[in-house]
């Protein structure tokens, strides 16, 4: 009777310690997913995730909370659905209606965006397309965008949009006359012709004013991750701190001195 006792309670043990945080030498391990091929803000390095967005999640989560955590890249789209599913804490990116459906966003942005639009040199409506500057007049032009960019999802839902695979996916697309415009952030824009190829196939028309704000990066916490309010509430915290925000700025600024 007292074996069996012992065993149950051993049973109710392991149950309950699997309904648990992950706990590393005392420290909860938070999840973090990020594109992986988002250069420089985030992307796959010799099977390694890096950038600037990486960076500053390792600052703020490890050195600034004391806190584990694990770091990995994914498609875009599939990161978005673990977040969504529980199955990772946190990412990284542009806060928009559908994402507020299942992550709660730190207050304070971390990072904003510098947007551009990139055409092909040989677009036969290059004259016209120089001369855009806000949303409406992007009006007659076919743009294309990555599966899982969530800003085009949400500002430019007004226009046919081609969707494509990847990154670079767009890219091609912008170059074989598919389609004639891709938006994105001018360092990422930069990086990706430099991965791509070509620079002097395409033309760069920086976009400041095309939507009333800049769009803005912050973190955003799954509503299913166990400890959910908790973390978006150190979160908080620690960003509020100026040290904090200095380490952010002076990460940003390397990245973009490289």
């Amino acid at each position: 009777m007292l074996r069996r006792h012992r065993l149950g309670y051993w049973l109710c043990c392991i149950s309950l310690a699997m309904l648990l945080p992950v706990v590393v030498v005392g420290k909860e391990v938070v999840r973090a997913v990020f594109m992986e091929d988002f250069p420089p803000l985030s992307f796959t390095d010799r099977q390694k995730a890096n950038g600037m967005l990486v960076e500053q999640v390792e600052y703020l989560v490890e050195q600034s909370l004391g806190m584990q955590l694990e770091v990995k890249t994914y498609p875009w789209k599939r990161a978005q659905r673990l977040v969504e599913a529980g199955e990772a804490d946190i990412f990284y990116t542009v806060e928009t209606e559908a994402r507020r459906q299942y992550a709660w966003f730190v207050k304070r942005p971390m990072y904003r965006i510098q947007l551009a639009l990139l055409a092909s040199a040989h677009n036969k409506r290059l004259d016209e397309i120089e001369q855009i500057r806000h949303l409406q007049d992007l009006e007659g032009f076919s743009i294309t965008s990555y599966r899982g960019d969530g800003w085009s999802a949400q500002n430019l839902q007004q226009f046919p949009l081609l969707w494509m695979n990847g990154a670079q996916d767009a890219l091609r697309a912008v170059d074989r006359g598919l389609a004639d415009i891709c938006i994105g952030n001018i360092p990422t824009l930069t990086a990706q012709l430099r991965t791509y190829g070509g620079r002097d196939r395409f033309v760069m028309v920086p976009l400041p004013d095309l939507t009333p704000t800049r769009p803005e990066f912050r973190i955003g916490v799954s509503q299913r991750a166990l400890g959910a309010s908790q973390l978006l509430e150190d979160l908080n915290r620690a960003l509020e701190k100026a040290e904090v925000q200095q380490k952010l700025r002076e990460i940003e600024e390397r990245w973009h001195e490289k």
